[in-house]
């Protein structure tokens, strides 16, 4: 798997693509969950890059092979929860490190991060 350098995700993000990471495998009940963050330019407001956070159940055992598919913990965050906004990309990115892993520095452009979770 090839990460994305800070240019790459630079670039991506001006380009308006998403990146994402793996935040780590959790579980809940006896129920595996995987969280993954996801970093997006703003649609609405082209100036400003979100932070969405994802918290899905892991149901590759379901026979479902997409993480994309996989259901929500909390059903009202179906597509995600944008946990905070910035002007920048930096700041957005430092935001992500501190407040969830320092193993996001391994970001994969968006629909790849399924390879993370095999």
């Amino acid at each position: 798997m090839k990460y994305l350098t800070e240019d790459q995700i630079l670039d991506s993000l001006s380009r308006g693509k998403t990146v994402e990471a793996i935040i780590g495998k959790y579980e809940i009940n006896g129920y595996p969950t995987i969280q993954w963050l996801a970093i997006e330019k703003g649609r609405d407001k082209k100036h400003m890059y979100y932070v969405v956070f994802h918290h899905v159940f892991d149901e590759k055992s379901e026979g479902l092979d997409s993480i994309y598919d996989f259901s929500y913990v909390e059903p009202d965050d179906m597509y995600g929860k944008i946990v905070s906004e910035f002007e920048s990309y930096n700041d957005a990115l430092q935001f992500s490190n501190q407040k969830f892993s320092e193993s996001l520095s391994q970001f994969v452009s968006e629909g790849y991060i399924d390879e993370l979770i095999n």
